[in-house]
């Protein structure tokens, strides 16, 4: 049992799960010590973060070793390209964007200290953490995850020591750019340790790199645009304190999508393996990947959903209240994170296509997100912006199929998916309508929310032990 798990993705999502749960208390310290203004700075600096590598199509290269893993004796070469790739991408991140420091920080709408150091944070984010995605693209999960670990309990104990000491904002982005810096020399050396020829630059094996990740990495920006299009307009249409309850509601759990990502970085792999000789084995890890995600992001929207009140009083207090309608819409958004769409095309070389939807649904949720923040405000930007992603990961499984060969209605578990979903859905409506019986919010929720995940759980083992789970 225990190697079992070892060798699949649970490793992957226990481990990175213990750093993602402690990253979530940073900003809810942070709503306690500073003003929600500075907490709308504090979103917008980590958000246009985000962007930058995608922007300059950092993410592609690196998230291409899962591929070139497999090339056999030629594999270091290719993985060394992709790092060299990383790297200089990276750079040209200052490189452009240092000279236009004060356009970029009046677009920002961020100082120019602000900027430089979220530049130069956006330059060393990408690159710093290659040795950790080398490692687990080598088959060494537990080590890979423990790295990654170690590497974010470091950040978060730095940032909650300065924040409860009362630092500014300024330090705290400071002092995310030193620790960036020295994650970035540690993966420097462990590389070199692992005899990888990082000054070699082989003009070959950098062209077969970009050909293979230039899609993905295109790819990877739209997507970015499409998951993050909301935010990106909102801080031109809402005030800075505004746009922090908008930010709030919009509650990433990263244990969840870590769960997404870890089940995804195994599933590649085993597709890339068998999706040419064996395509029903490769339909049965695609349909386990469904059904491993569904298994948490089916009850964890539920509980979203019915428990948003509560959940924003106790992460963010009474003064951030105005953020639980948005995160009764945003947690619809988890149900999409179950549907694995970019995995096939991305095991099988068609990454070409990922960028073709990508160019299609970017402009049209562009288009949309803009009408509905004129028009309509922030309640149906959220809701335009979770209906576009449905619709892309949707478009991801209708092409997988059709390269598989597959019919659509035999890659999803519906057995697994209906029980997950009843069970859910019973256990939601019984939590919300038992709300009359508590004086207190708090106490409702800790009461009926632990009730609620326990039940469920409980619940699975009777179609367990009559057999629905096993896959006909």
């Amino acid at each position: 049992m225990l190697g079992k798990l070892k060798q699949g993705h649970w490793p992957i999502f226990i481990l990175s799960s213990v750093s993602a749960i402690a990253n979530m208390f940073l900003p809810i310290i942070l709503t306690r010590i500073l003003t929600p203004e500075d907490i709308g700075i504090y979103k917008i600096f980590f958000l246009y973060l985000g962007l930058l590598p995608f922007l300059f199509l950092t993410g592609g290269p690196l998230h291409s070793v899962y591929y070139w893993v497999g090339k056999g004796k030629d594999q270091d070469r290719y993985i060394t390209a992709a790092f060299q790739l990383t790297f200089i991408l990276s750079l040209a991140i200052i490189v452009i964007g240092l000279p236009l420091i004060v356009p970029i920080a009046s677009f920002f709408e961020l100082s120019i200290t602000t900027t430089q150091i979220l530049l130069l944070s956006a330059f060393l984010w990408v690159p710093s953490g290659f040795y950790k995605e080398f490692i687990l693209a080598k088959g060494f999960v537990a080590w890979g995850s423990i790295f990654g670990v170690l590497m974010e309990l470091i950040k978060v104990f730095l940032f909650l020591a300065l924040a409860f000491s009362g630092y500014k904002l300024n330090v705290i982005f400071t002092a995310f750019l030193i620790f960036l810096a020295f994650k970035m020399l540690l993966t420097g050396a462990l590389l070199l340790k692992e005899k990888l020829p990082l000054f070699k630059i082989k003009k070959k094996y950098l062209s077969s790199v970009w050909n293979y990740c230039l899609p993905i990495a295109g790819a990877g920006l739209l997507g970015f645009v499409v998951d993050k299009i909301d935010q990106i307009v909102l801080t031109k249409y809402l005030a800075k304190d505004e746009f922090a309850f908008y930010t709030m509601g919009c509650l990433m759990i990263p244990p969840l999508y870590m769960l997404e990502m870890s089940i995804i970085k195994v599933l590649i792999p085993k597709l890339s393996t068998y999706s040419e000789k064996e395509p029903l084995v490769a339909l049965q890890y695609f349909r386990k990947a469904i059904s491993d995600s569904a298994l948490l992001m089916i009850p964890a929207a539920v509980g979203l959903f019915t428990f948003s009140d509560s959940i924003v009083e106790l992460l963010y207090t009474e003064s951030y209240l105005e953020s639980s309608i948005y995160l009764k819409i945003f947690s619809l958004s988890y149900l999409a994170l179950i549907l694995p769409y970019d995995s096939i095309p991305r095991a099988t070389g068609q990454t070409k296509w990922i960028f073709k939807i990508s160019l299609i649904l970017s402009p049209l949720t562009l288009i949309t997100v803009l009408i509905a923040a004129n028009w309509a405000g922030a309640v149906m930007v959220l809701s335009a912006s979770v209906f576009f992603k449905f619709i892309y990961r949707l478009a991801g499984i209708i092409y997988s199929c059709s390269l598989m060969g597959w019919r659509i209605r035999d890659i999803f578990p519906f057995k697994k998916l209906i029980i997950f979903t009843m069970i859910s859905l019973l256990l939601g409506l019984s939590s919300w309508y038992s709300r009359e019986l508590f004086d207190n919010n708090l106490i409702w929720f800790f009461t009926s929310g632990s009730i609620f995940f326990t039940l469920y759980f409980i619940a699975l083992i009777i179609p367990y032990k009559k057999g629905y789970f096993v896959e006909s």
